[in-house]
């Protein structure tokens, strides 16, 4: 068998590939992907044309809107389904009554009397589950009946008699145990998914195969079905597959952040969904559609010991960047979408049918999106703006077909986003029903005539109907009419079996025909089905076999001879898409018996086809431990193509029989030093449970010391993220490469040391940083570490570093690390050493010493008094007023935070105040004076909180089209009651310690042994568990309700105007963010140092008299200011060079923008372009200068000069194409 298989290799795999896509540069950092072009003939049609109270909602001509229900029946409605009999269920969230909001710890017990502690959200009330009753003479659902009562449910299914709800970490289906009776027989029928927020377990679809999907968020899902079955699926979401009552639980997909809400499926039954964003600023900001296939990983990782919304930037991916990580048919931006549906039916014009429809909560519009297939996968090719409104508390949030053909369409109502809050405004709900009443469609120059809705009772008498009537639905053109008779032919059992049997048979009946077929013989498996589909395997249409295929995989049994001999055959079938399945389904059948012909496609597979190519890997994966010694025989041929193809697969599994074949891998002798450090790094993808050990890998860099550089640095870059390690053996080679020749090995050393609290190296740690021969960089690395290590022995060296040597004082950077970690170690020795520093005028010292006073009450009233004294600089009040708010129940510190506070700007939210500030935004408002304002981070925190457009801080949710996503209202709410909606994610958290600290700030890590707090002012605060006296969620958004305050009323509009306005906000593109940075070298102008003939950046220069200096790696501030304090350390006359790389995949000229304190000059590619000769101050966009840019990689090299005071510069560039700036030319 595999002989014949091999035989035909090279011809099929290698020749009958489907074309591939043009390939097009993608920027993934952008949240959103240029657009697709619209469909021709596109005409939006205010509804307020047919109905006044529709002025201002949207639909393209020919669509009408209807509203079905409004409160009071329902209010704030966020999930809905029809059943059989036409019956409307409504879900709807209740507003929370307790005093908090807090994340509640459930504890789920499984079948083998394990447990496991998982994070959920808990209202102090549950929400209801209501049926809708509909008025025949009003043309409405006028009434209601509550049928259930539920914890925090995401949405509902109603399926074979039951009502299935999903939250809180369970799905749970009712029924009635009488007819006409309440719904009172209750089943748990799977437990252990995650709970948090809305990244809960939500998404419940019934497929072609007749077995139920669930979709879940991205916090650990330690999932059970009704049966005991376990799939456990670590730090991200998933799409996971069982039988209808929770049994035969398994992992179908991962990868996504927080796929909320329902898969959706073609006519030809392909998987696709779309899944929520984070709001970091980084390439995670923006939702992504996909295109769902078993054993598919779409990239997102949750990071470690992170609830939410704290991206893994080790393992994860956005964009299929990283091996074995699929990508997205499209980044859509910002938003809050709420699942898809694709309408199959043909109540609108064919023109409309098959689309994605895409409702987004947050952006308050329904997308569309149309998709081609490319391939085994697809393509979004054309998009549109379906259904939109400007009114503010339109929040479409799920969209379905009714029984009638409709499309219908459920409107929270609410002010929320969509992710700050669990209930909405207790008050507004809507469900309209869109229908087609005659216009011309998309692409259609003719008028399409009034389609005619069916009957709400067409569905019923689907399921009325004799066996003989259920076969002939099977046939019907309406999607829903198919599935519907799909539901009842697996109810009524094996008696028509023989029926279908020869309807799969027929070649001449439609192929959505036979693929409903496919899709009921599954409830009705025997070998007759069997060898149904094994013939089925030659059909002549490829969905029909690919969905045959798919059946096989999940039905046959393992080794079944005649199953694995067909799949054999069908795997070099002409469809891409089929051979995927095939060799998915041969992987789960065939087993370890066709571990060989499997690896023998990756072999032949030239990878254009990403999906298929790792449907190729997740098919050997299937095989186990068998598949994984193919591929280490494989290497053993010595081919230098095949190793590579081997290394490549290891980089993209995930199972433990890969993991366990690693040493193997690395013994081998095939492989040379970079593709070993591949393999090493390949390390931390396995997440398991309990975690996969890092013993093999300790025990091949102990036992292997003269390992390439490397080598030594993958190991211990993975031991570094990894951590966990324990024992003298890794301490004992740790504290060895202290002294190691190479600096990168210290580095990294002394980073695995505080990662992995190896505490036995402590005091290495200690006699080393006081060494002050070595690099500083070291020594900061060091002190930080200790601060981890918590090791008092370090306290006296801290101290020490502090005072310092007035013949060599001690540089800055390491001088507040030590503060930092004397005030860890020492609260009270921190203090007094803090407070001795506060009659520093350096603004970096300050805003350092005034949050460590601020951790008890009785430094926080110090820095209040000082500063209402004067003798605080008056930029500090961001730094003050954190510090006071957090003892807002000590008297004194509340009365000196108003204070501080007293004469600052009030604003209102009031309707009349918010109409004027609208007129005057549009007529006084200037969006380039607003910029200013956003940028200027001494006078407003709203650059060092939020990053927009690339840039700023990671406290904050990002801004990015904030002139798209938020309305004035929204906006002016968000900064004058900041507390009224907090993002998930975004909640603040009061930690009191048992030193007497007081600590105030979003966790960002909640681990077994520590928790992460990042405070206002952008510093995270690790505070051991042991040292916790009490922690408490808070009400209080992190952003004070004063935020302003410092502004004037003009200055407040002139901030609207730049929030509201696309341009101005578009013109923060193209800033640099970071920077190596090498010096003090002097000031002389004249004078050529050796950065700008010899750009070596491990290369050591002489600087000022008598020095060495080498590269270190700087960060701007929030506002793009590059600030070389850092490296002048308070001089004056010296100069220094800052370098970073932009890409650019063409050749282009482009304006480069600088500012700087004091002069500049500016070489692209080795080539002077630009210098001002000048004292002067940083105002950002000073200069203007044309630069010529190359395809690839351009480095842009500065020289920075001061004079006198602090210096420092802004570079960015303004537009190009595709370009993007990066500290690696890689």
């Amino acid at each position: 068998m595999f002989r014949t298989l091999s035989a035909l290799l090279s011809v099929v795999w290698m020749t009958s590939l489907a074309m591939a896509a043009e390939k097009v540069s993608i920027d993934i950092v952008q949240p959103q992907s240029p657009p697709k072009p619209a469909p021709e003939g596109l005409e939006l049609v205010d509804q307020g044309k047919f109905d006044p109270k529709f002025k201002g909602y949207f639909l393209p001509d020919g669509f009408r809107m209807e509203l079905v229900a409004s409160e009071p029946t329902i209010i704030n409605p966020v999930g809905m389904t029809f059943d059989t009999n036409g019956t409307l269920y409504v879900l709807e969230w209740l507003p929370h009554t307790g005093a908090g909001f807090p994340e509640f710890k459930e504890t789920f017990t499984y079948k083998d009397g394990s447990k496991k502690v998982i994070a959920t959200m808990k209202k102090q009330v549950k929400d209801v589950v209501k049926v809708l009753r509909f008025n025949a003479e009003k043309g409405i659902y006028d009434k209601f009946e509550i049928v259930g009562h539920d914890e925090l449910p995401s949405s509902i299914l109603v399926h074979d008699g039951w009502i299935y709800l999903s939250g809180r970490g369970t799905v749970r289906r009712y029924k009635q145990s009488k007819a006409d009776g309440p719904f009172d027989v209750k089943e748990v029928i799977a437990q252990g998914f995650c709970g948090y927020h809305h990244h809960q377990v939500s998404g419940m679809t019934i497929g072609n195969d007749g077995w139920l999907y669930l979709t879940s968020g991205d916090d650990d899902n330690f999932a059970e079905g009704s049966d005991g079955s376990r799939a456990t699926v670590l730090r991200t979401g998933a799409v996971f597959r069982c039988k209808p009552d929770g049994s035969q639980l398994h992992v179908y997909s991962i990868g996504y952040r927080n796929p909320y809400r329902d898969l959706a499926f073609d006519d030809k039954m392909n998987w696709f969904h779309v899944d929520n964003d984070n709001e970091d600023g980084s390439k995670f900001t923006g939702c992504r559609i996909m295109h769902v296939v078993e054993g598919a990983d779409f990239g997102w990782r949750l990071f470690p010991g992170a609830r939410c919304c704290k991206p893994d930037h080790l393992r994860g991916a956005v964009y299929g960047e990283m091996p074995g990580k699929m990508p997205p048919m499209l980044k859509t931006g910002r938003g809050s979408p709420a699942g898809l549906m694709i309408y199959n039916d043909t109540r609108i014009p064919e023109a409309y049918r098959g689309w994605l429809y895409y409702p987004d909560v947050f952006r308050k519009v329904v997308r569309a999106y149309q998709v081609s297939a490319t391939g085994s996968t697809f393509e979004i090719v054309k998009e549109f703006e379906f259904f939109k409104s400007a009114e503010p508390l339109f929040r479409p949030c799920q969209m379905i077909t009714g029984p009638d053909g409709a499309i219908y369409v459920c409107d929270w109502r609410t002010d929320s986003g969509g992710a700050g809050k669990l209930w909405g405004d207790n008050v507004h709900g809507a469900i309209y029903r869109i229908r087609w009443v005659g216009g011309k469609p998309i692409g259609s120059e003719e008028v399409e005539p009034e389609i005619p809705l069916r009957g709400m009772d067409s569905w019923a008498k689907i399921v009325r109907g004799s066996d003989a009537e259920l076969l002939a639905a099977l046939e019907l053109p309406d999607q829903t009419d198919r599935l519907v008779a799909q539901a009842e032919l697996r109810k009524r059992g094996e008696k028509n079996r023989d029926a279908l049997l020869q309807l799969l048979a027929n070649r001449e009946k439609l192929a959505v025909t036979r693929i409903a077929v496919v899709g009921v013989l599954q409830s009705m498996w025997n070998d007759a089905v069997r060898d149904a589909f094994v013939a089925a395997l030659n059909d002549i249409a490829p969905d029909v076999r690919r969905l045959a295929a798919d059946g096989l995989a999940l039905n046959a049994k393992p080794g079944d001879p005649l199953v694995t001999s067909a799949l054999t055959k069908a795997v070099t079938d002409a469809a891409p898409a089929v051979r995927r399945s095939v060799a998915i389904a041969l992987g789960k059948i065939g087993g370890a018996s066709e571990a060989g012909a499997l690896v023998n496609l990756y072999k032949f597979d030239d990878g254009q086809d990403v999906f298929l190519h790792d449907g190729l890997l997740r098919a050997i994966e299937a095989t186990g431990k068998a598949g994984m010694q193919e591929l280490v025989i494989l290497l053993n041929s010595g081919d230098a193509a095949m190793a590579a193809k081997v290394v490549a697969a290891f980089q993209a599994t995930r199972t433990m029989a890969a993991a366990e074949a690693i040493p193997k891998v690395l013994a081998n002798p095939h492989l040379n030093d970079e593709q070993r450090a591949a393999i090493i790094r390949s390390y931390p993808n396995y997440l398991f449970d309990p975690p996969l050990s890092m013993d093999p890998l300790v025990e091949y860099l102990t036992a292997n010391p003269d390992l390439p550089l490397t080598v030594q640095l993958a190991g211990l870059d993975v031991l570094a993220q990894t951590g966990g390690l324990s024992g003298q053996k890794i301490a004992t080679y740790l504290t060895t490469l202290l002294d190691s020749d190479e600096a990168d090995l210290r580095r990294v050393a002394i980073q695995t040391i505080e990662t992995s609290r190896v505490t036995a190296a402590s005091g290495t740690l200690v006699k080393y940083v006081a060494d002050k021969n070595r690099l500083l960089a070291e020594r900061l690395a060091m002190v930080q570490a200790l601060r981890v290590l918590n090791d008092q022995a370090a306290v006296p060296v801290m101290e020490q570093l502090l005072v310092g040597d007035p013949k060599s004082p001690t540089p800055l950077p390491l001088l507040l690390e030590s503060l930092r970690t004397l005030a860890a170690l020492n609260p009270a020795r921190g203090s007094a050493a803090a407070t001795k520093l506060l009659d520093q005028s350096n603004p970096m010292i300050l805003n350092e010493v005034i949050p460590i006073l601020g951790a008890n009450a009785t430094g926080a009233k110090l820095v209040g008094q000082r500063y209402l004294d004067g003798k605080l600089p008056t930029d500090t009040i961001g730094v003050v007023s954190d510090a006071l708010r957090k003892h807002d129940r000590d008297p004194e510190a509340a009365n000196l935070m108003t204070a501080v506070m007293r004469n600052g700007l009030k604003l209102s939210l009031q309707p009349a105040e918010v109409e004027k500030m609208r007129r005057l935004v549009a007529t006084k408002g200037n969006a380039m004076r607003g910029r200013e304002i956003f940028l200027n981070a001494k006078s407003l925190q709203c650059i060092h909180c939020h990053k927009l457009e690339g840039i700023g801080g990671q406290i904050g949710p990002d801004l990015t089209r904030v002139w798209d996503t938020h309305t004035l209202e929204k906006i002016m709410e968000s900064i004058i009651e900041p507390s009224k909606e907090i993002k998930e994610g975004y909640q603040t958290y009061t930690v009191e310690t048992t030193k007497g600290q007081i600590f105030s700030g979003l966790k960002i890590v909640d681990m077994p042994k520590e928790i992460l707090i990042r405070e206002a002012t952008g510093k995270d605060i690790r505070i051991p568990r042991d040292d916790i006296e009490e922690m408490k969620l808070s009400k209080t958004s992190l952003m004070p309700d004063n935020a302003t305050s410092q502004l004037t009323y003009d200055q407040f509009i002139d901030l609207l105007a730049f929030l509201k306005s696309k341009d101005a906000q578009e013109s923060l593109r193209g800033l640099a963010l970071e920077f190596h940075v090498v010096g003090p070298f002097p000031n002389d102008q004249q004078t050529t140092f050796p950065p700008e003939t010899n750009l070596d950046r491990k290369a050591t220069y002489p600087g000022l008299p008598g020095q060495s200096v080498t590269w270190r790696t700087l960060q701007t501030r929030a506002d793009g200011f590059l600030d070389l304090e850092p490296i002048f350390q308070g001089k004056d006359r010296v100069s220094a060079y800052a370098l970073t790389y932009v890409y650019s995949p063409k050749a282009q000229k482009v304006p480069l923008l600088l500012g700087s304190d004091d002069m500049i000059r500016v070489w692209v590619n080795g080539k002077l372009v630009h210098e001002y000769l000048a004292e002067r101050s940083a105002v950002p966009d000073a200069d203007r200068v044309e630069i010529e840019l190359k395809e690839g990689w351009n480095p842009v090299l500065s020289r920075v000069i001061n004079r006198l005071g602090g210096s420092g510069m802004y570079l960015r560039i303004a537009g190009g194409d595709g370009l993007r700036f990066a500290l690696e030319p890689k």
